[in-house]
Protein backbone atom coordinates (compact mmCIF):
# COMPACT_ATOMS: atom_id res chain seq x y z
CA UNK A 1 0.00 0.00 0.00
CA UNK A 2 1.34 3.22 -1.52
CA UNK A 3 1.38 5.73 1.87
CA UNK A 4 3.14 8.53 -0.05
CA UNK A 5 0.82 11.89 0.22
CA UNK A 6 2.41 14.36 -3.31
CA UNK A 7 3.79 17.72 -1.73
CA UNK A 8 4.90 20.43 -3.35
CA UNK A 9 6.87 23.05 -0.95
CA UNK A 10 8.08 26.32 -1.50
CA UNK A 11 10.28 28.96 0.17
CA UNK A 12 10.38 31.99 -0.55
CA UNK A 13 12.48 35.22 1.06
CA UNK A 14 9.78 37.86 0.26
CA UNK A 15 11.94 40.78 1.33
CA UNK A 16 8.68 42.60 2.82
CA UNK A 17 5.35 40.20 2.48
CA UNK A 18 2.67 43.03 2.06
CA UNK A 19 5.34 44.34 -1.37
CA UNK A 20 5.36 40.51 -2.37
CA UNK A 21 1.58 40.16 -1.98
CA UNK A 22 1.14 39.20 -5.56
CA UNK A 23 4.26 36.36 -6.16
CA UNK A 24 2.63 34.84 -3.04
CA UNK A 25 -0.39 34.35 -4.10
CA UNK A 26 1.16 33.37 -7.29
CA UNK A 27 3.07 30.54 -5.32
CA UNK A 28 -0.37 29.43 -3.49
CA UNK A 29 -1.43 28.47 -6.91
CA UNK A 30 1.57 26.13 -7.10
CA UNK A 31 2.41 24.79 -3.74
CA UNK A 32 1.15 23.51 -1.00
CA UNK A 33 3.11 24.36 2.08
CA UNK A 34 4.77 27.59 1.86
CA UNK A 35 7.55 28.64 3.57
CA UNK A 36 8.16 32.54 4.07
CA UNK A 37 11.45 34.58 5.12
CA UNK A 38 12.08 38.24 5.61
CA UNK A 39 8.08 38.81 5.81
CA UNK A 40 8.76 42.63 7.49
CA UNK A 41 5.55 42.52 9.26
CA UNK A 42 5.05 44.19 12.59
CA UNK A 43 3.79 42.26 15.10
CA UNK A 44 -0.17 43.58 15.32
CA UNK A 45 -0.07 42.74 11.26
CA UNK A 46 0.83 39.08 11.65
CA UNK A 47 -3.20 38.62 10.95
CA UNK A 48 -1.88 39.76 7.33
CA UNK A 49 -1.26 36.10 6.56
CA UNK A 50 -4.72 35.15 6.87
CA UNK A 51 -6.09 36.87 4.46
CA UNK A 52 -3.40 35.79 1.34
CA UNK A 53 -5.40 33.09 0.41
CA UNK A 54 -8.89 31.75 1.85
CA UNK A 55 -7.78 28.16 0.91
CA UNK A 56 -4.53 28.39 3.47
CA UNK A 57 -4.01 28.80 6.96
CA UNK A 58 -1.36 30.27 7.88
CA UNK A 59 1.61 31.03 11.18
CA UNK A 60 3.62 33.21 11.61
CA UNK A 61 6.42 35.82 13.77
CA UNK A 62 7.37 39.06 13.90
CA UNK A 63 11.67 39.95 14.54
CA UNK A 64 10.31 43.40 14.89
CA UNK A 65 10.65 44.85 18.73
CA UNK A 66 7.81 47.75 18.94
CA UNK A 67 8.70 47.82 23.17
CA UNK A 68 10.49 51.53 22.56
CA UNK A 69 7.06 52.65 21.28
CA UNK A 70 9.24 54.16 18.27
CA UNK A 71 10.83 52.00 15.17
CA UNK A 72 13.72 53.35 13.56
CA UNK A 73 14.65 52.16 9.66
CA UNK A 74 12.55 49.77 7.70
CA UNK A 75 11.46 46.85 9.29
CA UNK A 76 13.17 43.32 9.31
CA UNK A 77 13.15 40.07 9.49
CA UNK A 78 9.97 37.85 10.10
CA UNK A 79 8.83 34.27 8.80
CA UNK A 80 5.24 32.42 7.84
CA UNK A 81 4.03 29.48 6.80
CA UNK A 82 1.27 28.78 4.69
CA UNK A 83 -0.76 25.55 4.31
CA UNK A 84 -3.35 24.66 1.67
CA UNK A 85 -6.00 23.53 4.18
CA UNK A 86 -7.70 20.85 1.82
CA UNK A 87 -4.60 18.78 1.21
CA UNK A 88 -3.39 18.93 5.35
CA UNK A 89 -7.02 19.65 7.59
CA UNK A 90 -4.83 18.46 11.08
CA UNK A 91 -2.13 21.25 11.61
CA UNK A 92 -1.31 22.66 14.98
CA UNK A 93 1.16 25.79 15.19
CA UNK A 94 4.15 24.83 17.29
CA UNK A 95 5.37 27.55 19.90
CA UNK A 96 8.85 28.73 19.71
CA UNK A 97 10.26 31.39 21.55
CA UNK A 98 12.69 32.78 18.75
CA UNK A 99 10.95 35.24 16.27
CA UNK A 100 13.39 33.47 13.51
CA UNK A 101 11.77 30.32 14.02
CA UNK A 102 8.03 29.59 13.03
CA UNK A 103 6.65 25.84 12.77
CA UNK A 104 3.65 23.48 12.11
CA UNK A 105 2.57 19.77 13.23
CA UNK A 106 1.09 18.16 10.27
CA UNK A 107 -0.88 14.94 11.36
CA UNK A 108 -1.45 12.52 9.17
CA UNK A 109 -3.22 9.26 9.20
CA UNK A 110 -0.52 6.95 10.00
CA UNK A 111 2.60 10.01 10.94
CA UNK A 112 3.11 13.65 11.89
CA UNK A 113 5.03 16.01 10.25
CA UNK A 114 7.16 19.08 11.47
CA UNK A 115 7.33 21.77 8.66
CA UNK A 116 9.54 24.91 9.91
CA UNK A 117 10.33 28.14 8.34
CA UNK A 118 13.48 29.73 9.87
CA UNK A 119 15.78 32.88 8.94
CA UNK A 120 19.26 32.41 10.07
CA UNK A 121 22.03 35.28 10.63
CA UNK A 122 23.98 35.60 7.97
CA UNK A 123 27.64 33.21 8.39
CA UNK A 124 29.73 36.28 9.61
CA UNK A 125 31.73 35.49 12.93
CA UNK A 126 30.32 38.36 14.37
CA UNK A 127 26.73 36.32 14.14
CA UNK A 128 28.35 33.31 15.84
CA UNK A 129 26.31 33.87 19.22
CA UNK A 130 23.30 34.92 17.58
CA UNK A 131 23.38 31.56 15.61
CA UNK A 132 24.14 29.11 18.11
CA UNK A 133 21.51 30.37 20.43
CA UNK A 134 19.36 30.89 16.98
CA UNK A 135 20.10 26.58 16.79
CA UNK A 136 19.44 25.88 20.33
CA UNK A 137 16.50 27.39 20.75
Amino acid sequence: MDNSLPCNLVSFNCKSIKRSIDNVRHLCQLADIIALQETWLFPHDIQFLSGIDGRFGSTGTSAIDTAAGVVYGRPYGGVALLWNKSVFPNVSVVDCENPRICAIKIVLSDRSILVFSVYMPTDKMINLTEFTDCLSS
